[in-house]
């Protein structure tokens, strides 16, 4: 009996390894593993990826494709393409340039202009276009924006303005046009005047800036709750950075810089910040 069962168990036992055997080779046994399914999936997976992108790469090269100058190669430009977009920002900035020419926003059923204050606009809409108009070379069309900014462009507006919205479209769109024009001084000169009217933003017992700002007032304007968005307040770094370096001020650096310091100490124990601040 004793035999048997000895005889029995390394049965088994033997059973057991031919088994784990014959897994493991896969070929062996005519059954593909799960790990070589894997790499097989994974292979065909990259395959799949990178066709698509050189097909991509294909149809953006155009017939001619890449362009060989002094062994270094460019894509050529699809013209196509490239006039369509600006035909199309062409025919809504003459709408806008018709009907609308300074307002902050343009409603193009009615054909007409609002501002976002009672006290007049600030440009939202010419301010964010200056640099389009220059990437795309329309200098008539970008001669008679700036000729607005010289002439009818204000912010001393005694009226509530968004902090974020200000910052990135008007402040950034002055910068913007700045850079992009090689140096014009009309454009840093208005852009250091509204950052200044801005800075009393940041005059806050805890050096996060008011969601609003009264431009004419030089006044921070606080969130009924006292809070901040704290998107909107860790972006608009980048304008007023960008402004530091070229007034050689430090003011607007540190004043941005700080916040992101404050946001970094109230981080959750996640790693995460919250949705707003205060």
């Amino acid at each position: 009996m004793a035999d048997n069962s000895i005889r029995k168990r390394k049965s088994g036992q033997e059973e057991d390894t031919k088994g784990k055997q014959n897994g493991s080779t896969g070929a062996s046994s005519g059954k593909p593993s799960t790990s070589s399914f894997q790499l097989k999936g994974f292979v065909a997976l990259l395959a799949f990826v990178l066709a698509a992108i050189l097909y991509k790469c294909k149809s953006l090269l155009g017939q001619d494709g890449a362009e060989e100058v002094s062994g270094a190669k460019y894509l050529s430009a699809d013209l196509g393409k490239r006039d369509a977009v600006a035909n199309a920002f062409k025919h809504a900035w003459l709408a806008y340039e018709r009907d609308a020419m300074g307002d902050d926003e343009y409603h193009p059923i009615s054909k007409t202009g609002s501002n976002l204050t009672a006290a007049g606009g600030i440009g939202y809409t010419v301010v964010d276009s200056l640099d389009t108009m220059q990437i795309m070379g329309l200098e008539d069309e970008y001669a008679r924006a700036r000729k607005w900014v010289v002439d009818k462009l204000s912010f001393d507006r005694n009226a509530k303005f968004n902090t974020f919205e200000t910052t990135i479209r008007v402040l950034g769109g002055l910068l913007s046009a700045y850079h992009l024009s090689g140096g014009d001084a009309l454009y840093l000169e208005r852009a250091t005047d509204l950052a200044d009217r801005m800075l009393p933003v940041f005059d806050t017992p805890t050096g996060l800036p008011t969601s609003d700002v009264n431009l004419g007032l030089r006044k921070g304007i606080a969130d009924p709750n006292n809070v901040v968005s704290t998107a909107e307040a860790s972006t608009i770094q980048l304008e007023l950075r960008y402004l530091s370096h070229l007034t050689d001020s430090d003011e607007y650096w540190d004043k941005a810089e700080n916040v992101m310091k404050i946001i970094k100490a109230a981080r959750l124990p996640s790693g995460l910040a919250t949705i707003f601040m205060g």
